[in-house]
């Protein structure tokens, strides 16, 4: 067992891999050598099996000194966007297996009143404690509008029907979703979502920007994919972001 992981360790070196982030390109590149021996091109197939079906229990694992990949994607996030640091990263599935969308989560935590994020109160406050906080989301499969947004509204629906809350804005989120992603959501490009007390700002990378003033869309969008109150869509984000706390 040791050699195994000797000669392992030999082969990501010869090929440059940095042992905490092994690329889906590069697990490719090393699958087709032929010089690969057979157990290691087993082990990393099953590593690749298993990354394809978010089983990673991180998701977030460093690329380089400005970036962090999301491991189950592949997916490059910068550490920081508009002064807030990156807290962690998750990846939205269909079925469990098919990858939509990668995602990354930042924010300042520091206005947490619990600091343990395994504990419930610190999600409540994550959720709803003062503090921009910032949701980018890069595709990475090509969905149509109603697809894509139809997912986030059946999201969001149940929490704008609690009570105090309203469903007033959701019609509004819809239509400037579906205005700014021109008739489809491409692979490669990226929304943003920035939620504050006064409400959500909705934009595309290189094409649109849409203020919606309604803190409760901004509520469930934030309850959406962290879930402090229902269970969120994406829960490697979670466990990601308890990782990196924790």
């Amino acid at each position: 067992k040791m050699a195994s992981r000797n000669l392992c360790s030999r082969f990501l070196v010869k090929y440059g891999i940095p042992r905490p982030t092994l690329r889906a390109s590069v697990l490719r590149f090393i699958l087709r050598d032929a010089n690969t021996p057979l157990f290691l091109r087993k082990r990393i197939s099953g590593v690749a099996m298993l990354a394809s079906f978010g089983v990673a229990t991180t998701s977030f694992c460093y690329a380089d000194a400005g970036e962090v990949q999301e491991t189950s994607s592949g997916v490059l996030f910068s550490k920081s966007e508009e002064g807030l640091p990156l807290v962690g990263t998750g990846c939205r599935f269909k079925f469990g297996f098919v990858k939509i969308y990668a995602l990354g989560v930042y924010c300042d935590v520091k206005n947490c009143t619990a600091a343990n994020p395994t504990d419930e109160s610190f999600w409540r406050d994550l959720v709803e404690g003062d503090g921009r906080k910032t949701i980018v989301i890069k595709m990475i499969r090509t969905v149509t509008p109603d697809q894509f947004i139809t997912a986030l509204q059946d999201a969001f629906k149940p929490r704008l029907q609690m009570p105090g809350r309203s469903m007033a804005r959701m019609d509004e989120f819809r239509d400037k979703l579906g205005d700014m992603s021109a008739g489809t959501f491409k692979e490669g490009e990226v929304f943003v979502f920035t939620c504050d007390a006064k409400g959500l700002t909705v934009s595309k990378r290189g094409g649109g920007l849409h203020v919606i003033d309604d803190p409760d869309l901004s509520w469930a969008c934030l309850d959406t994919y962290l879930g402090a109150v229902l269970p969120e869509v994406a829960p490697t984000l979670k466990k990601s972001i308890q990782s990196q706390l924790s």
